[in-house]
């Protein structure tokens, strides 16, 4: 049987561009501020965030570690979801991301401002945050970071992993974890 040619194809698929592929992975406008049920994930890891934006809280006996504040107007939410979890937004002493798009770190500066957290950030990431102000605000960035990099707190370690495409300072972060006497490796991806 020949291969079909693009022109013997039905033309009943939408032709969907660039931006049209994007809104479609991100959600719907509602989707991106919606809180989604807060839950545990594996052994101290936990989903903080809206139905399409990841964020996670890494906690510790020492404090937290909160990955991905999203956009500003969700640290709210974020906040919200930690607390309904039993946990206090107080005690979230590092803040990391994903990447330096508005849609992952820029609530970096509410979020320090109501926890006193450090925020840590790729060296990559420094020029896409640099121009992120929301209200105007300078964005924090108390520590940089680069690639194989570690982050730690009450006994974790996290990786950091220089992983570019999405954005030049996309990071993704490794660590372990045990659950029920078994060793997981944690991967958050950029």
């Amino acid at each position: 049987m020949a291969p079909a040619l693009a022109q013997d194809l039905p033309q009943v698929l939408p032709r969907l561009m660039p931006d049209d592929l994007f809104r479609r992975n991100i959600g719907t406008a509602g989707q991106l501020d919606a809180q989604f049920p807060p839950h545990h994930i594996i052994d101290n890891v936990y989903y903080v965030g809206t139905e399409s934006l990841a964020s996670f809280l890494i906690t510790t006996d020492e404090g937290h570690i909160l990955v991905n504040t999203d956009f500003e107007r969700n640290v709210p939410t974020i906040k919200n979801s930690i607390e309904q979890l039993g946990f206090r937004f107080e005690d979230i002493r590092l803040i990391i991301g994903s990447h330096e798009h508005a849609d992952h770190m820029e609530g970096n500066a509410l979020a320090k401002a109501m926890s006193g957290a450090e925020v840590i950030v790729m060296a990559e990431q420094i020029p896409g945050l640099t121009t992120m102000r929301p209200g105007d605000k300078p964005h924090p960035m108390d520590r940089i970071i680069h690639d194989g990099d570690t982050v730690s707190l009450g006994g974790e370690v996290l990786t950091a992993h220089l992983t570019p495409g999405h954005s030049d300072g996309c990071t993704s972060w490794e660590f372990d974890v045990t659950e029920a006497g078994q060793p997981h490796k944690v991967v958050i991806n950029g």
